[in-house]
């Protein structure tokens, strides 16, 4: 629901399929409903998927960092506050509240968007600034999305390959499996002794079907890791991840 201030307020139930072995919502399920809430409102602002997929264009994520301050658990009934920021040239950031229906804070997320064609070629956003609407000075986080570094040495996981469900609606891999997969690269012994508190990821390439990759990864302090995800044949990094963990 579009608010006065500018923002948009969308809910959601917490359902055993979104929740792990703690009962708890998945890093990569909190990141799906942060971008279905993003979606809703683009559509609601009229630059929805398929108003933009008629311009041979959509919305493609860049950049994500978000703050677990309580992870929701599940049949927890949540509400997730979005608002857009002022565009540059090419760059639209968009900010996230996670709350309870009480109002307290789970959460809070600040993203980086890019507008390009079915090529991946960057367009201006200035080509649908009709229409979109800003919150002014509200900043979920103090600092813009984090630009991450390439890993160069660490643990190199098996290859795997990009398979069906790991696809979306333009056919390259759902930004939300990225986490998935970083996530499942940690051991089940870990997920039992760790909560995850903080996630920073940046998309460099997209990921098409058929594709294989490894994962490397380096704990760089304790419970601070860092990987980059690479496309197996040529070594294109694909994708750069950092998690901070309780």
């Amino acid at each position: 629901m579009l608010q006065p201030d500018n923002t948009f307020i969308r809910t959601f139930e917490i359902g055993s399929h979104l929740a792990d072995f703690n009962r708890e919502l998945l890093p990569n399920q909190l990141f799906n409903l942060l971008q279905e809430t993003a979606v809703s409102h683009s559509e609601t602002l009229g630059w929805g998927w398929d108003a933009l997929h008629a311009r041979g264009l959509f919305w493609a994520l860049s950049k994500m960092d978000v703050e677990i301050l309580r992870m929701p658990t599940w049949l927890e009934r949540i509400k997730i506050i979005t608002w857009s920021k002022e565009y540059h040239l090419l760059v639209q950031p968009r900010d996230f509240f996670v709350e309870t229906e009480e109002g307290e804070l789970l959460a809070r997320a600040t993203s980086n968007w890019a507008l390009v064609d079915l090529e991946g070629r960057p367009h201006p956003i200035e080509e649908v600034k009709a229409g979109l609407r800003h919150r002014p000075d509200c900043d979920a986080l103090e600092k813009p999305a984090t630009r991450l570094r390439k890993v160069t040495e660490g643990v190199w996981s098996e290859p795997h390959a990009v398979v069906y469900s790991d696809l979306d609606l333009n056919q390259h891999v759902n930004n939300t499996v990225y986490i998935s997969w970083v996530m499942d690269n940690f051991s089940y012994a870990f997920h039992q002794q760790h909560r995850i508190r903080f996630i920073s990821i940046n998309y460099l390439v997209q990921t098409m079907p058929d594709a294989r990759y490894r994962i490397l990864q380096q704990e760089c302090e304790p419970n601070h890791f860092v990987a980059s995800i690479f496309e197996e044949e040529k070594g294109i990094e694909l994708c750069r991840m950092a998690t901070e963990w309780r």
